[in-house]
């Protein structure tokens, strides 16, 4: 037996604990890591990164170890880069994991940090689904890499509801391009989005604190709803709160943003035993 030596950061989104790797590891070793980190008995967080250098570039790239898009990790990210003095400017494009595109960052004066999400996909496709012995409005929007389904509630989330949920998302056949499934349980009311994430990579399923990507959902669900070209809200979750902005472009798309705040937890070494 020997160890694989592991050097980390973790960090707090809205409570939605996030690791990133900044040891260097090859790509087939990233779920294996990141199951190892993210259990209780570990590092213990909610999702793993991990930051690649290409070494002839110089350029750093974020990789989820699930190949996904994620807003908390990019703003975690932007915030590991900016805590080692790598950024040159308050405004810039990174590359990260889920998107073909480089993702707009922006440090602002209150040091938040805004990300720009990726765009829908296709048209927000509303549908009925049975739960249990309940039927619901469930609203699916597709992102290109993840694929989010909207349960707008005018009562509580029950965990008879939670159950099916989860029972829903594991039965999905999904695209090799989709790297990761959400339920979004949105409290109408309250504003209070309760996130389920799904990373079939890593056969990974967990209520979060806070979701980012979920937050954008919401936003681009109550554009949908209200038929209207711009929407500037603060979505409430179990770890605290994010804002989310959504407006009309020019060629009809909707193009959203999240913003939100970030604090540094810990930074040191993780051991992982290996056969």
């Amino acid at each position: 037996m020997y160890s694989d030596i592991i050097h980390y950061s973790k960090f707090n989104p809205t409570n939605n604990m996030t690791v990133l790797v900044h040891s260097k590891h090859h790509q087939d070793e990233y779920g294996r890591i990141a199951k190892a980190l993210m259990s209780e008995n570990h590092v213990c967080c909610e999702q793993v990164g991990f930051i690649d250098l290409d070494e002839e570039t110089g350029e750093h790239k974020l990789i989820m170890s699930g190949y996904e898009f994620c807003g908390n990790a990019a703003m975690s990210y932007v915030h590991f880069l900016a805590s080692q003095n790598l950024l040159t400017a308050s405004q810039i494009l990174l590359k990260v994991s889920g998107i073909d595109t480089r993702v707009k960052c922006q440090i602002h004066k209150d040091n938040s940090y805004e990300v720009q999400m990726p765009q829908l996909a296709y048209s927000v496709k509303p549908f009925k689904l049975n739960l249990g012995f309940a039927d619901y409005d469930v609203f699916k929007l597709h992102f290109g890499t993840y694929v989010h389904y909207v349960i707008p509630l005018e009562t509580k989330v029950t965990s008879e509801l939670c159950k099916h949920c989860e029972q829903f998302l594991k039965s999905r056949d999904v695209d090799n391009s989709v790297k990761t499934i959400g339920m979004m349980l949105f409290e109408v009311n309250e504003q209070n989005l309760i996130p389920l994430i799904y990373v079939p990579e890593i056969d990974s399923l967990i209520w979060e604190s806070g979701c980012g990507s979920g937050t954008a959902t919401i936003g681009n669900y109550l554009a949908y709803q209200q038929n209207v070209s711009n929407i500037e809200a603060t979505i409430n979750q179990p770890g605290g709160q994010i804002k989310v902005y959504v407006k009309l472009n020019k060629y009809g798309k909707y193009e959203t943003s999240i913003r939100g705040n970030v604090s540094t937890v810990s930074t040191g070494i993780a051991y992982i035993e290996k056969e």
